[in-house]
Formats: structure tokens, sequence, C-alpha cells
């Protein structure tokens, strides 16, 4: 079996980026008369509220957060949402301290 020693850096590079990366299951889409603009600002602040009460002393900067896959108004589920954090400790708190949500009844489902 042979490996590029080009291909085993590259993976090791997308590791190291997938570190600061949190995907979100389960919060709800927003509404389908918003615009583009609108719903992702709405987002942004569900997410930071999520965050935040996970872990408060955490805070916000250059977060992207984004959805994974198309916006369906009739779709069952809501499509889950994409943070990158701006490094990999900010990333690992929240993820460490995820099962708190259960706790929380408005995130019981995050």
């Amino acid at each position: 079996m042979e490996c590029n020693m080009e291909e085993i850096i590259d993976e090791m590079n997308e590791r190291q980026i997938r570190k600061k990366n949190i995907i979100l299951f389960g919060v709800r889409e927003q509404s389908d008369d918003l615009d583009d603009d609108a719903r992702a600002a709405a987002e942004n602040v569900e997410v930071s509220l999520i965050l935040k009460s996970v872990a408060p002393d955490v805070e916000q900067s250059n977060w992207k957060i984004f959805r994974l896959g198309k916006l369906l108004a009739a779709q069952a589920r809501s499509s889950p949402i994409k943070a990158i954090m701006d490094n990999e400790e900010i990333a690992y708190a929240a993820m460490r301290k995820a099962k708190t949500l259960t706790n929380i009844p408005k995130y019981k489902n995050v």
C-alpha cells in the first residue's frame, strides 16, 4: 500500500481545520418570510445563545455559521448548522459541556 506524503500532509491539515467546527442538530429553521440575510442573522443569534448557555465564558468574535443543505419549507426536520469557531479550544470547550443542553428545556432537542 503506497501513500503519497502530500496526501498525508493534506489530511493532517484538513483535520486541524476541522477541529474548529461544531455541527448543531435540532435547531429550528427560521421563518420562510425572512430574506437570506435576516435568516442568517437570526440563526447567528440563536447559535450564539446556545453556545453561551453551554459555555458562558466563551466570547464570540468571528464565528462563521451556516446551514448545511437546502432550505425546504416542507421539510420535517431542520438541516444541521455548521459553526466554525476561531480556534479549537473554543470548539472543544463547547463540545465538552454540550450535555448540559439537555437540562435547558428550550434546547432539549439540540
